[in-house]
């Protein structure tokens, strides 16, 4: 599959742009944007379901192959009094053990061979960092006054997150997750 590309003028790097179906991470299709792509229409990667139920209930995300089937790629299981889970390779986890939380603004460390990655969330965009402090990967909403042929929500992710692109996907879930845990209990 080829992946499009983009020139970010900030660091000078060739970025992928991701396009999002819907505003929120939890029922949505991850494309390729064909905006920066020049297709037509847009190539999808990922679907993320959600079931429609009380609490908070399991995200599952998906990866599109080339022909066009879902392949599983985790399954979160968000829990109210009890740790939350991840289903990953056929086996479930504690989430922290895959991706332990660290700090006050960084919700989750993925481990890499090059070091640990953080994600941070300030202002409700979750970015990635990798493991010297660049930025690896920028989740942004798409406010409505700005759309102008935009979809509803956007990442930006460098060629060296590309290869564990599964990870940044989990981690962007777990974020937003954090994210609205903190405005349900009046955090934030």
């Amino acid at each position: 599959m080829s992946v499009s590309h983009r020139n970010t003028e900030t660091t000078g790097l060739t970025h992928t742009l991701l396009a999002f179906s819907s505003r929120s991470v939890r029922n949505t299709t991850i494309s390729l944007s064909p905006s920066t792509s020049g297709l037509i229409s847009p190539t999808p990667l990922y679907v993320v379901e959600t079931p429609k139920k009380f609490g908070d209930p399991p995200n599952t995300i998906y990866r599109i192959s080339s022909d066009g089937k879902k392949e599983h790629v985790a399954t979160l299981i968000w829990r109210t009094f009890r740790k939350d889970l991840i289903v990953i390779g056929g086996e479930t986890k504690e989430l922290r053990q895959v991706l332990p939380r660290k700090g006050f603004f960084f919700r989750y460390t993925m481990p890499t061979l090059t070091g640990d990655w953080a994600w941070k969330t300030l202002f409700d965009r979750p970015e990635l960092f990798n493991s010297s402090g660049k930025s690896v990967a920028k989740y942004d909403k798409i406010f409505r006054n700005k759309k102008k042929n935009k979809p509803p929500a956007e990442m930006v992710v460098a060629p060296e997150a590309m290869g564990v692109l599964d990870m940044v996907i989990i981690g962007l879930l777990c974020c937003r997750q954090a994210i609205r845990r903190e405005r349900s209990s009046g955090g934030g």
